[in-house]
This record gives C-alpha cells, sequence and structure tokens, in this order.
C-alpha cells in the first residue's frame, strides 16, 4: 500500500513537471548582517581599568542608575500623549512601520529619555504609571513595577509572535504566485524536462531493486516467522474475559471502530463485506440474536497472554527481520544515490531534486520497516506487544499515513525550495504539513476515546480518590490530549523560541524512554520468568521447589515491574532536567543510596537462596528416602523437619535483618546488647525449657521412638501420638493422654521395634508328660501359620525354650513366637485360646492354685469350741 501511494505521488509530480514549464527562481539577495560596533584597544584598555577601580566601578553604576530611573519617568510621561495620540487618529502604525524598516520618524525627534539629562532623571524619585488614563506613581524596582514591565514584555512578544504567524497565512498566497512564475516562465521548460526525466529513470531503478531485494527476502522472512514461539506453551497466561473488565469492554469496541475506520478511510473487500449489505452494529446483532432465541449468554472468551519469557524469544526473531526488510531499504537507497552521483544526475539542481526524492523514499520505507517490526500486524506470532489484530493493523495503518504526510510532505517543501521557492512559502508549507499532522492525531484521539475511556476508569464498585480521579480522567482525557495537540501546533505555527524543538525534543526522549523501559521490562521480567519456573527434570529431582518457587513469583514480578518504573520515572526526570540520574551517580549522597540498595538487594538475595537452598536439600533427601523405602528415617526428618526449619529461618532473618539496619545507617551494636542481656535472662529462667528441647533432639535423632510405636516411658506406657521437640503424647490401653516432657525421660521401652516375641507360659500339671505337652504346643503353632488370617503376623515357627520352672502347682513350660511388630498381643492371645481348647480336648490338665491343710492329730470338739493340743500344730500341704 505505502510503494503503490508514492509511486502514484512520484508519477503525478512527474506529470507535473513534464506538462508546465518552469524557471528556477532568482536566488533572493543575502542579508545584510547588522552591523557590529567594534572595540578598539584603548576603549577596552579604559573599560578594564574602570571595572578593576571600585571608586569608577561605583561611579559607573550610579550613572547606569540615573540613565534607567530617565528613561523610565520619560515611559510614563510619554504614555498620556500616546493614549491622546491614538484618540485623535494619528499615524503611530505608519511611524513604527518606517522605524521598523530602518528610517526614523519623519519629525525627526527621538524619545525623550535621551533628551533628558541624568541628573534631572536620578532627582526625580518615583515614576508615573498611566492605566487607562490614570496617572499611578510607582517607586523604582517595586513590584508594581517589575510587574507591569514584565507584562510590557509579554505583550511585545506575543505581539511579535502573532505578527509572525500572520506573515506565515499571509505567505500563503507566494505558493500560487510561485507556482504561476512556474509556469508562464518558458525558460524552465527545458530545465523541469530534464529533471523529470532523470527523476524517473532512478526513481525506476530503485524501487525495481528494492522489489526484487523483496521478493528473494519473502521465503527467509516466512521462515523467521515460522520459527516463532506462539505463547500457546505451558508457560503462556490465560486471560478469561470478564464482561465487567476494561479489557472485555474495550474488546467489544475494536469491531464497531474497525468497521468505523475502514468505512471512512478504507473500504472493506467485497469478498467480506456484499454490496449492498447492510452495516450490523453490535446492539442490532444481539438484538438479532435475542429474535432468534439465543438468549443464552456466550461464554467469556479466553485470550492467551504471552509470557515475558515467551516474548523474550522473539527478540531475536524480531531483530533478524528488521534486518531483511531493511536490506531492500539500502538497495534502493544506494542505486538512488549511485544514479545521482553518476553522470545521469546532470546538473547539481537536478542531482539533489534526485536525492530528496530517493533519501524521501528510503526514510518512510525505513520508519514503515521499524513499525512493523515493533507492531507486526501480518502475524502475532512475532509481536512483542500484547495486542489483538484488530488493533495492531490499526495503528500500522496511522503509522503508514502519518509518515507518508510527513515524509512526503518535507521532500516536496525540499524539492520547491530547490526550485525557486521562497523561504516564506516553503515555512508556509512545512507548517501545513505539520498541521496536517496534528489533524490526523487528533482523529486518532477522538477514534481511540472511549478505548482510552474504559482503560483508564477505575473497576466496577471501586471507591476512594484515587477511583474518583480515574474516573474524572477517563472522562475528559481526550480533551486534554486535543488541547495538547493544539498547543503543540501553536507552538510551532507562531515560531515560539525553540518552543517546538524542545517539545519535539521532549517528546521524542519521552518514547525512546517508554521504549527502552518496555524493553528492559520484557527483558528482565523473561529472566524473573525463566529463573523461577524449572523444567521437569528438575522438578522430578527437587520435590515442592516448582511450588515454592511459584510463591515468590507474584512478588518478584512486582518488586521487579516497580523498580524498572521508578528508573523509568528517574530517566524521564533526567530527560527533563531534572538530574537525578547523574545526582545519583555523581553525588556522595546518591552513591550511598546506590550501594545500600545493592547492598540490601544481594543481602536479600542470599538469605533468600540459602533458605530454598535447605529446603531443597531437604526435600530432596526426603524423597530419596521414600524411594528406598526407608519409611521410619523419612518419619524421623519430617519431625524434626519443623525445627530445623523454624532455627533456619530465626537465624537467616536475624542476620540479614541485621545488616539491612546496618547497611541503612541503624547503629545495630545497642540492638546486640540488649539482644545479649536479654538471652542470657531468658537462659536463665528457662533451663528446664532448654533441657526439654535438647534431649528430645537427641532422642528424635538417635530414633529411639517414632509415631505409632508403643512405648514405656517414664513410668507410663502407650501408643505414641505425637512428637514434638519438648514432648512426648501417649495414648494408653484405657484412652488416656499422657503429656511426658523430655526431661523426665530417662529410660524408653519401644515394644514395637523392627519386630516381636509373642511370649507363652503353658503350665501344666505335674503328672503330664513333658514332650507330650511341648508336641501339641507344636502343632498348634503350624496351624496357626497355615492360617491365612495369621500367616503374615507369624513370622518363624514356634521356638521351645524348655521347662522354665516349677510352679506351686504346676511345671511352666516356656516358649515364643517371633511376630511382626505390633503382633505380638493378638498372636499371644490366639495362641492361648487354641492351647486351652486342645489341652480340653486331650485332658491335658492345666492346674490352678490351691491350698490343702493336712491335720496329724485329731482335734476335740467340745460344744463349739475347738481344743487342740498346745504341743501340735497344723502342717500345710499343697
Amino acid at each position: 500500500m505505502m510503494r503503490r501511494t508514492v509511486l502514484l505521488l512520484c508519477c503525478l509530480l512527474l506529470a507535473c513537471l513534464v506538462a508546465t514549464g518552469a524557471v528556477r527562481a532568482q536566488p533572493k539577495p543575502a542579508a545584510q548582517p547588522p552591523a557590529t560596533a567594534q572595540i578598539s584597544a584603548d576603549q577596552a584598555r579604559t573599560a578594564l581599568e574602570m571595572l578593576n577601580d571600585p571608586k569608577k566601578r561605583a561611579a559607573l553604576a550610579a550613572t547606569l542608575e540615573a540613565v534607567v530611573r530617565a528613561q523610565s519617568q520619560a515611559v510614563a510621561q510619554a504614555a498620556p500623549n500616546g493614549a491622546a495620540g491614538q484618540a485623535a487618529g494619528t499615524t503611530a502604525p505608519a511611524a513604527a512601520g518606517k522605524a521598523q524598516n530602518g528610517t526614523p520618524p519623519a519629525n525627526g525627534t527621538e524619545p525623550a529619555a535621551e533628551t533628558q539629562p541624568a541628573d534631572a532623571a536620578a532627582a526625580d524619585a518615583k515614576t508615573h504609571t498611566t492605566v487607562e488614563g490614570i496617572s499611578i506613581p510607582l517607586a523604582p524596582d517595586s513590584l508594581g513595577a517589575q510587574v507591569l514591565v514584565t507584562a510590557s514584555d509579554f505583550v511585545n512578544r506575543a505581539g511579535l509572535q502573532a505578527m509572525d504567524a500572520l506573515r506565515t497565512v499571509q505567505s500563503v498566497p507566494l505558493l500560487w504566485g510561485w507556482a504561476v512564475v512556474m509556469v508562464t516562465n518558458p525558460w524552465a521548460h527545458d530545465l523541469l524536462i530534464d529533471v523529470a526525466w532523470r527523476l524517473a529513470i532512478a526513481l525506476a531503478a530503485a524501487l525495481a531493486a528494492e522489489w526484487v531485494l523483496r521478493r528473494l527476502l519473502r521465503r527467509p522472512i516466512a521462515s523467521l516467522e515460522a520459527l516463532a514461539p506462539n505463547g500457546r506453551g505451558r508457560h503462556a497466561h490465560a486471560e478469561l474475559h470478564d464482561p465487567a473488565d476494561p479489557d472485555h469492554e474495550t474488546a467489544a469496541l475494536d469491531a464497531e471502530d474497525e468497521a468505523l475506520e475502514h468505512e471512512a478511510l478504507e473500504p472493506a473487500p467485497a469478498a467480506a463485506v456484499p454490496a449492498g449489505a447492510p452495516a450490523v452494529s453490535l446492539a442490532d446483532e444481539q438484538v438479532a440474536r435475542a429474535e432468534a432465541g439465543e438468549t443464552e449468554p456466550q461464554p467469556p472468551r479466553v485470550r492467551r497472554r504471552p509470557s515475558p519469557w515467551t516474548l523474550l524469544r522473539r527478540v531475536p526473531l524480531v531483530l533478524g527481520r528488521l534486518v531483511l526488510d531493511l536490506i531492500p531499504v539500502v538497495a534502493l537507497a544506494l542505486v538512488g544515490h549511485l544514479i545521482a552521483g553518476s553522470t545521469l544526475g546532470g546538473t547539481t539542481v537536478t542531482r539533489l531534486v534526485i536525492l530528496a526524492v530517493i533519501d524521501a523514499v528510503a526514510f518512510s520505507s525505513a520508519l514503515l520497516c521499524v513499525a512493523r517490526m515493533m507492531l507486526s500486524p501480518g502475524t502475532a506470532r512475532l509481536r512483542l506487544f500484547h495486542l489483538p489484530d484488530a488493533r495492531a493493523h490499526y495503528a500500522m495503518r496511522w503509522v503508514r499515513r502519518l509518515v507518508l504526510i510527513a515524509v512526503c510532505g518535507y521532500a516536496v517543501s525540499e524539492v520547491g525550495l530547490l526550485l525557486g521557492l521562497s523561504d516564506v512559502a516553503h515555512d508556509a508549507l512545512q507548517k501545513a504539513v505539520g498541521f496536517a499532522l496534528h489533524v490526523c492525531l487528533a482523529i486518532i484521539v477522538i477514534q481511540q476515546r472511549r478505548r482510552v475511556r474504559a482503560w483508564l476508569r477505575a473497576p466496577e464498585g471501586a471507591t476512594g480518590t484515587m477511583a474518583a480521579l480515574r474516573n474524572r480522567l477517563a472522562a475528559i482525557w481526550h480533551w486534554i490530549a486535543l488541547f495538547f495537540l493544539a498547543a503543540v501546533w501553536l507552538v510551532y505555527a507562531v515560531e515560539v523560541p525553540h518552543g517546538f524543538t524542545a517539545v519535539v525534543r521532549y517528546f521524542g526522549l519521552t518514547a525512546l524512554v517508554l521504549i527502552l523501559g518496555r524493553l528492559t521490562l520484557l527483558l528482565v521480567m523473561g529472566f524473573v520468568d525463566r529463573a523461577l519456573r524449572i523444567g521437569p527434570t528438575t522438578a522430578e529431582r527437587y520435590p515442592g521447589m516448582e511450588a515454592r518457587l511459584r510463591l515468590y513469583h507474584p512478588a518478584a514480578t512486582s518488586l521487579t515491574r516497580a523498580a524498572i518504573y521508578v528508573l523509568i520515572v528517574l530517566s524521564l526526570l533526567q530527560v527533563y532536567g531534572l538530574g537525578t540520574l547523574s545526582w545519583l551517580v555523581t553525588s556522595l549522597l546518591g552513591q550511598r543510596i546506590l550501594s545500600s540498595l545493592v547492598t540490601l538487594l544481594v543481602t536479600i538475595l542470599l538469605a533468600l537462596a540459602a533458605w530454598e537452598g535447605v529446603n531443597a536439600a531437604i526435600q530432596s533427601h526426603l524423597a530419596r528416602l521414600q524411594r528406598e523405602a526407608q519409611l521410619a528415617r523419612s518419619a524421623r526428618l519430617r519431625t524434626l523437619l519443623p525445627l530445623l526449619r523454624t532455627t533456619l529461618l530465626i537465624t537467616i532473618l536475624l542476620v540479614a535483618g541485621l545488616m539491612v539496619l546496618s547497611e541503612i545507617g541503624v547503629n545495630i551494636a545497642p540492638l546486640l546488647a540488649g539482644a545479649g542481656i536479654v538471652g542470657v535472662a531468658i537462659g536463665f529462667g528457662s533451663q528446664k525449657l532448654v533441657q526439654d528441647l535438647i534431649t528430645g533432639i537427641f532422642l528424635l535423632l538417635e530414633n529411639a521412638m517414632q509415631v505409632g510405636d508403643v512405648v514405656n516411658v517414664g513410668g507410663q506406657g502407650g501408643v505414641v501420638e505425637s512428637l514434638s521437640v519438648r514432648t512426648i503424647r501417649l495414648r494408653s490401653e484405657d484412652g488416656s493422654v499422657h503429656v511426658i516432657p523430655f526431661s523426665s525421660v530417662t529410660n524408653v521401652t519401644n515394644m514395637t521395634r523392627d519386630y516381636s516375641r509373642a511370649v507363652i507360659n503353658a503350665g501344666v500339671a505335674y503328672k503330664e508328660d513333658y514332650d507330650h505337652v511341648v508336641e501339641v504346643l507344636r502343632a498348634l503353632a503350624k496351624e496357626m501359620r497355615a492360617d491365612d488370617a495369621w500367616k503374615n503376623i507369624i513370622l518363624d515357627d514356634l521356638e521351645v525354650w524348655g521347662l522354665d520352672q516349677f510352679g506351686d502347682s504346676a511345671v511352666v513350660i516356656k516358649c515364643r513366637i517371633m511376630c511382626t511388630p505390633f503382633g505380638r498381643w493378638s498372636v499371644m492371645r490366639e495362641f492361648n485360646r487354641r492351647m486351652k481348647k486342645r489341652f480340653d480336648e486331650l485332658g491335658i490338665e492345666i492346674p490352678f492354685p490351691y491350698r490343702k491343710l493336712v491335720i496329724d492329730q485329731p482335734l476335740t470338739v467340745s460344744g463349739s469350741a475347738i481344743e487342740e493340743s498346745p504341743h501340735e500344730q497344723p502342717r500345710i500341704a499343697g
């Protein structure tokens, strides 16, 4: 589109040059520089002596002050006369015009200030100012006098600038006059024909070289676009467009704005919009959908926002495509310059015209290449900004129009200047081009006012001062932008000294700072995003690390954004002349602030690295223990893990906190002394607590018990429900809970460590056969091992220890069965049940304890009393 437009303009220009004859205007006589007063050596020596002598210097100052007062008095006296002259219809403007042209006034009089002597002016202590015919006395150098003088200077400058602007407007007819002169002068016909055909050849050769290279580079550019990431990977951020979201509201405006913009400036293709088809707005589409019965709300559209790392990966490809796009532009400029520098270029004027047109085409093409690099309207895979395709195409179209107007207008004005256009007409033409550019910018502001308003508006339901300010700014932002554009145009049109240059410079530097800030933010956010997202191999090696890094991601990205935004603000202040960056780099305070910030950043990063490194090592060790099925050690480490983490966290916070306080200037010596005193006091008061902690740590490290073990500790037995670094929590068989501090633990009996044994004490009568009873017991053990309910609990056959003891009524045969850690009690109860049942079946007696009294001497019974010999005692037999 751009190439066709440039070719069309060039063809029109060539047609005009061939159809009309013109002569080059005679150059204007050079303006004579004003005569400069020359100072001789004697005069300079006299002035130097006067300045070095205090008395002479004081006299000179008094003389100059008297002259100033005299001139002020003359102005005050001349004011009534000026007002009267104006009322009488005098010809003061004519006289002023003559004076401006260098002609003295007709009466040949000089200002009154030059005729009054200095001593008379010094004698007058007051000046007089006239306002609407009333004389107001003002003291010299007073505030009122300074205000009036400043206001007068401002009015004079404004008048001069208004006259310059009026002359510029009046110089517009000079363009028509110049064109008439060009047409009516027969001598320029041959010259313009010569310029026309030479320019046509140079432009055709340059554009042909550009076209050939673009055709050759089309496939490499397509290959680069195919290599670009699409932003739909695992790190892409899914955005669910809520209808209350401003982005969703602005998305609804895209289609309507696009349709309006196409309808006003670029007609839509016939395939997209049939001829005669009415334009359908969003409201009409909703009404049609409702009439068709489609009243169900559409699901929110999900837009994938590419991650910073994806955008960072696009940067080399985008730069590569920019280089490939610029190669045809360089070829165009090179071919054009070679033709202009050859004999085909002709005279100097012809050569300069060719160079002006070639440079304009090349510069506009280069600008469009840069805009294409930034916006990438053709493919979203190489777009460095999160923009929908419609907005990218919209921005590219307006960039193309602005570049076309600016560059072509500048080229036409420069060519006209080479062909004899006056300087005043040249300035008028350039200001007309500037006016067209400002009108285009105003159209963009008006078209985008609703989208920017939706973006600036506070969220729905937000209250407060900031929300009110955002809503107010959203309502009037386009008026502010239009006022700014109008102000810039007026500054440029009235030629405020260095005004437009300063505005353009500040605008360009601001845009450059914002673009560099965006690229820096993209680069740094890409590295942060990449650093906080680990691969599958690392996640498998260090389990839980990805989840912990995900917790740091919002804080890290927010702090990074804040730091870059602060840097952008400081850079903008530096551009605007406040010297913030220079102050930070050169001044002692700025250097100290930078050093402190770097030290704080390094301290925080090292603290976080130490914390996460220890956590990653612990989690990796626990994962290895689980893979190796070392559940006991894993449980022990999990018990100690809260204590280790708490201790490490407190240590890191104390060290890092003291370093941070020391860096920001806080004297930490009193803090350390106070902490030492408080530590000693707490140590004396918490000896028991410290003993509990130390004993608990050693017991846990020695793996004396674990949660779920059956232990006997401190005279209490039960199941371990929980272990802390200070206490043990036991649940006894009757449901009672015992909390035992580690300091009271002298010994620990763990009855469920590794394995257990069910001890059987079989008591039988003295008359029973020992070997027979042992065979019966072994048979019972084999039966239990063959039973499905007990074969996984009993680990070995019955182990008979033999005849253990002779009791009062039975002999005890002791044996045991090896079981799982928690199977001893159930195996022992089941074995006793079966042994009792089998002994009853086989008639094996299980005697119970009893006492038998044997009386050798018969007792004599007398009444109810029993008499016995005092010499005979009863004998107890059992």
